[in-house]
């Protein structure tokens, strides 16, 4: 349907795509809000709803937004030359992302803000001598210097003195004790006023994360998906780190033909860093689950997250929590498989594509619940609380209860940088996926 000399950039390869669109469909939301839907709808009972509305809703509309964007070879505004009565659709999502992109880059910039403080030998969120903090503020590690423990007994005898100051002391705090973690989120990262007539003035490091993650999102798309994809970064890493040259070509730089040469290793680490940079995310969660799983209290954890409670099947919001978390995660009639499916070939099997696709991002969600609900498992039990007054959903999951079980942990400044890391490369992916609907 494309007229004239219009030539609409391609793909180089399946796997460009393929990594592209999982990008932007494993996404913040499944780390923490699927999780807390789980849990609130009946544990290993929601995923029967949810896998169900997968099936029956996710496939056949990401089948429909896949074909006719692949057919048309058009984006999400000009994709509705097939019915102009509806090209406003098209507009509109266009300025529904600019809004989205808005609040998605300064959770990004929250990450990084994060990142960098994962740094510091004594993590800011891990004490309460703060000047952020307040008299009700209370702390979850009682010995900082001990950089691992000896057995499982001393583990325990640790976690059990915890327990012990925690409880002793609570009415030092007055009737709502807070934890450090959570007034370095309040307090220090978002610094929340007593109200609105106080707006307080600019976090100053935050507005520069801000600007980073921006200009981090500028220089992925600037060169449109042959940037945002990883063919670009194999070929700078091949051109100006393995050959250490710069020869010419149609776009103004030439990569000499390497299998001419005979230079198999280049190749090889090529192909490294086309794959794992990809999955760098899921590697980083498969660490994070084996080390979290170890800990005391974890098991209690995944018992709560995994056992079904099948009466809660009878209620009807159960159903429309799966079927908007579906939506939700996988982002359903919000313009962006249009736009990637826009760059595929036109003989390109989508049907595989909204098959396998979907799956994915479910089974995604699934796994990184493990993770939360063995972290919700360890924090309830180092205080001494039922799991149920230690879930949270939102942001209060990644920038409160993550932070301040991973400060416990030896190598706590190893964990909250694996963690972050994971949390910016998921953020910055979907963000990028995103902001391409506007090409």
């Amino acid at each position: 349907m494309a007229k004239g000399n219009f030539q609409r950039e391609k793909w180089s390869n399946w796997l460009d795509f393929f990594f592209s669109l999982l990008g932007y469909m494993v996404g913040l939301g499944n780390i923490w809000r699927f999780p807390y839907l789980c849990y609130k709808n009946g544990g290993g009972a929601f995923l029967v709803p949810y896998f169900t509305f997968l099936f029956i809703a996710a496939v056949p509309l990401m089948f429909m937004e896949l074909s006719y964007s692949q057919y048309c070879n058009f984006g999400v505004v000009k994709v509705w030359v097939m019915c102009p009565f509806f090209k406003g659709i098209g507009y509109g999502v266009v300025i529904l992302i600019t809004f989205v992109s808005i609040y998605y880059t300064t959770i990004i910039a929250w990450s990084l803000y994060y990142l960098y403080n994962s740094m510091f030998p004594v993590l800011p969120w891990r004490h309460c001598s703060n000047t952020w903090n307040t008299p009700a503020c209370y702390e979850t590690v009682v010995n900082p210097n001990r950089s691992r423990f000896t057995n499982q007994s001393d583990n325990e005898t640790q976690i059990g003195n915890l327990t012990q100051l925690i409880n002793s002391n609570s009415s030092n705090f007055g009737p709502n004790p807070v934890s450090a973690s959570e007034e370095f989120w309040k307090h220090h990262v978002l610094g929340i006023t007593d109200g609105v007539e106080n707006l307080g003035g600019i976090q100053y490091p935050l507005l520069l994360c801000f600007a980073i993650s921006w200009i981090l999102i500028f220089f992925a798309l600037s060169k449109g998906i042959k940037t945002s994809g990883k063919e670009k970064l194999a070929r700078f890493v091949y051109e100006y780190i393995l050959l250490s040259r710069t020869v010419s070509t149609s776009t103004g730089v030439k990569v000499q033909n390497p299998c001419s040469s005979g230079n198999a290793l280049p190749i090889v680490l090529v192909l490294l860093v086309v794959y794992v940079t990809a999955t760098v995310p899921y590697v980083l969660l498969a660490v994070l689950l084996g080390r979290v799983v170890t800990l005391p209290g974890s098991k209690d954890g995944l018992i709560y997250y995994m056992t079904p409670k099948w009466e809660k099947l009878k209620q009807f919001s159960v159903w429309k929590d799966a079927a908007v978390q579906t939506f939700y995660s996988i982002g359903l009639g919000v313009g962006c498989l249009v736009t990637l499916s826009s760059y595929n070939n036109f003989h390109n099997n989508f049907q595989r594509d909204a098959m396998i696709m979907p799956v994915i991002d479910g089974l995604t969600s699934w796994f990184a619940g493990l993770i939360t609900f063995s972290v919700i498992g360890y924090m309830a039990h180092i205080s001494n609380t039922d799991i149920s007054q230690a879930i949270t959903q939102g942001p209060g999951v990644a920038f409160v209860v993550y932070p301040e079980a991973l400060s416990t942990l030896p190598f706590a400044q190893l964990w909250s940088s694996i963690f972050f890391i994971m949390l910016l490369l998921v953020g910055m992916d979907s963000q990028v996926r995103q902001s391409s609907k506007l090409y």
